[in-house]
């Protein structure tokens, strides 16, 4: 699956869709950092001068002719001057950041629902009130898994011993075995996380020491627009967060791995594609793409870290109205060697054709994309995993195929990938670990 003007379901949003839109399955990246510890946990972007990594420019595809120099072809990696001329140095805390938990209107009204972020065992539901909540999976009695008790009056209870839980302050209000006049210890709480509900979907935020930045918080200005269209599907994959993206990135897979598969994407539709890399700030890069046969025709691409990728698409139709069409991924990485995904397609208009279709039609459709790269994307992470070098010295990197995936490798060696306890995916630096507090974390409250 990538980000592409040619998506599963790209035929269901117009009525006669252009000849020339091709798939775009963006294929998940895996990520590459120092093997040397970092002193902090806030990460520095100043770039590693020493280490040779895959580094994107903006340019169009370019095919070789006979003789002529490797460079016309790949990408190469920047010289030390180079570097330092170019990077800034800034930092970066993976944990201050908002992070996709699941579409809101796939949350249970009765029932909790275990998530992860980064191994980090959370816990969403709604209580009495309807109110999203969030708190650390576990019951402070026996550690029991409290996505495996039950809502009562509107109150995360424990399935174990009936601990039950008040939502807003995370205190425990009930415990059955306690003694009438005896008083719940107020170290009965649970720790609690931020999360709001925005444009259908759930964000968390994961940082326990700081207040939530809601100017952080995407915003996807078309899914804001008067009669707006989307189809949304949420996936659990077996793979590392970065190797999801870098697939997701990869609009060059797509006519060779997903041929077929739907009425878009073809074998014989692989070509040299054109690059133009418009934008890089520390939060990400964006810029154009198309293909070699139809230059007219460009998609705008954008990565914003850490979990928003979306690629645009406007063009005026046989009528002469302009449409739009977006593809929006949404990366969480759920923890060691696994993601989850949120997948929105989106358009302007679309077929009536698709009010044919039942729900399970299009997660269906997707899901066997997704089938089609999981033995790639498995075999990919492994030996990343495995690998003691960054991807820069492993990739071959084509300037017309693969100016994002490098890009994205560029940004993953300034933000290599951190938390609390391990690094969450192929990453090769070592674990850091957060201060501790004397006695138990003061709960905290969501707005």
């Amino acid at each position: 699956m990538a980000l592409t003007s040619q998506s599963p379901f790209t035929h269901l949003f117009h009525k006669h869709p252009p000849p020339h839109i091709s798939s775009f399955p963006l294929k998940p990246i895996s990520t590459t950092t120092s093997t040397k510890p970092k002193p902090k946990p806030t990460l520095s972007l100043k770039p590693n001068l020493l280490r040779r990594r895959a580094v994107a420019e903006d340019v169009g595809a370019e095919t070789s002719k006979g003789g002529e120099d490797h460079q016309n072809v790949l990408l190469s990696s920047p010289g030390v001057e180079e570097a330092e001329a170019g990077e800034g140095e800034e930092e970066y805390d993976w944990r201050e950041e908002w992070y996709p938990l699941y579409l809101t209107k796939e949350v249970p009204d009765d029932a909790p629902l275990g998530l992860t972020v980064f191994d980090k065992q959370i816990v969403l539901y709604k209580d009495g009130d309807g109110v999203l909540r969030c708190h650390e999976d576990r019951c402070p009695h026996r550690l029991a898994k409290l996505s495996e008790g039950q809502i009562v009056d509107g109150r995360l209870e424990c399935l174990y011993h009936g601990w039950q839980f008040q939502g807003e302050s995370g205190q425990c209000v009930k415990i059955p075995q306690l003694p009438p006049e005896a008083k719940i210890p107020r170290s009965a709480c649970l720790k609690s996380y931020h999360v709001k509900d925005s444009q259908g979907v759930v964000w968390v935020w994961m940082s326990e020491s700081t207040s939530p930045n809601h100017s952080k918080l995407p915003f996807f200005e078309h899914y804001a627009r008067p009669n707006f269209q989307d189809l949304s599907t949420i996936h659990e994959l077996p793979y590392d967060y970065s190797i999801l993206l870098e697939n997701l990135m990869d609009p060059a897979h797509v006519p060779i791995s997903h041929d077929r598969t739907d009425w878009t994407a073809k074998r014989e539709d692989a070509q040299p594609l054109l690059f133009n890399v418009t934008e890089r700030t520390p939060r990400g890069f964006a810029g154009q793409w198309g293909r070699s046969r139809n230059p007219s025709l460009m998609n705008t691409l954008r990565f914003s870290a850490p979990c928003v990728l979306q690629n645009n698409l406007e063009f005026v139709d046989k009528k002469g109205v302009q449409q739009y069409f977006s593809a929006l991924f949404l990366c969480r990485p759920a923890g060691q060697g696994r993601s989850m995904l949120i997948v929105r397609f989106g358009a302007s208009t679309r077929s009536p054709v698709v009010n044919l279709f039942p729900k399970w039609y299009f997660h269906q459709n997707a899901g066997k994309v997704f089938e089609q790269d999981m033995g790639f994307l498995s075999s990919q992470n492994e030996l990343l995993v495995k690998s003691k070098v960054p991807t820069g010295e492993l990739y071959l990197n084509l300037r017309s195929s693969d100016t994002w995936v490098a890009e994205y490798r560029k940004w993953m060696d300034r933000c290599p990938l951190w938390w609390s306890t391990r690094p969450p995916g192929p990453s090769r630096q070592q674990p850091q670990r957060c201060p501790r507090r004397a006695g138990r974390e003061p709960c905290t409250r969501r707005t």
